[in-house]
């Protein structure tokens, strides 16, 4: 009976000390935990999961391009103040800022974060008058060989609208 409840209290211990230490990473983790409450809408799910709400004209190209990415993670807040949290993440945990653009309003930025040769996160930061969103792919993919399938999309998107 003791040696179960060593146990028990051993696992349980364990557990939170290892869900603890996974908390402190720099990455989107830390924001995603940090701001999951100040969020209408928060939600992180398997890849596979989050899959099948991609358009289908698109999933083919969203798969090759994510391949090695495991998890996605997004977050909806009624006004910027998410947005202008991330961007203080962004700059103090080595994000790029890989594309920006400006469109009637509406903001939209993808950030990339790499450890040595791989990409470890894709995050999407969308801003509009009416809300913002940010979603994060995470896993591992090459970083030349994603570059490589955004270098090739872009060229085929190039030559389909000539």
């Amino acid at each position: 009976m003791d040696k179960s409840i060593t146990l028990i209290v051993s696992l349980i211990t364990i557990l939170l000390m290892t869900s603890s230490c996974a908390r402190k990473s720099s990455g989107f983790k830390q924001f995603y935990y940090g701001n999951k409450k100040d969020a209408d809408f928060a939600l992180g799910v398997p890849k596979w999961i989050a899959m099948p709400f991609v358009a289908q004209e698109d999933k083919k190209e969203i798969k090759k391009l994510l391949q090695g990415m495991k998890k996605a993670k997004l977050m909806v807040k009624e006004d910027n103040s998410l947005i202008k949290k991330f961007d203080v993440h962004a700059q103090n945990n080595e994000y790029e800022s890989f594309f920006y653009t400006k469109d009637d309003g509406d903001t939209i930025e993808i950030f990339l974060r790499k450890d040595g040769e791989d990409l470890r996160e894709i995050v999407l930061a969308i801003n509009s008058d009416s809300d913002a969103v940010v979603i994060a792919a995470l896993g591992k993919v090459n970083y030349q060989r994603f570059m490589s399938r955004i270098g090739s999309h872009l060229n085929n998107s190039l030559s389909l609208s000539q």
